[in-house]
């Protein structure tokens, strides 16, 4: 996985476990604060991230309500990624047995036939 000038450190933190957020100074179209958001690892080749606004990020932890959101909004998101990496498992493994039916299909009907002994 290749980053851009500047951002190589995040491979540091690809294969962490737990929720990492970043503060790159950015803004959003309305010029609002955002933090990124790097989820924790759900595969070898693959990283997800995603942008929350840094005021929110900050309420929450004001308010003790960040378990709410790690509940409510993060970890579902975490599921359904970890769902789709295995539902595109499934699908390429359903794909390859398929080719091979195919190919031993098309083996056995192309297979030159014995002639008959009389």
């Amino acid at each position: 996985m290749s980053f851009p000038e500047g951002y190589s450190f995040l491979r540091e933190w690809l294969d962490c476990k737990a929720l990492v957020f970043f503060d790159f100074q950015e803004f959003d179209e309305l010029n609002h604060s955002v933090l990124w958001l790097l989820y924790p690892k759900i595969s070898n080749n693959e990283a997800y991230f995603s942008r929350m606004s840094r005021n929110e990020f900050i309420k929450y932890h004001h308010d003790e309500r960040f378990d709410d959101i790690v509940n409510n909004r993060i970890l579902p998101i975490c599921d359904i990624l970890a769902n789709d990496k295995q539902n595109k498992r499934d699908y390429d493994e359903y794909i390859r047995r398929k080719r091979l039916s195919d190919v031993h299909r098309r083996m056995a009907i192309n297979k030159p036939k014995r002639p008959k002994r009389f």
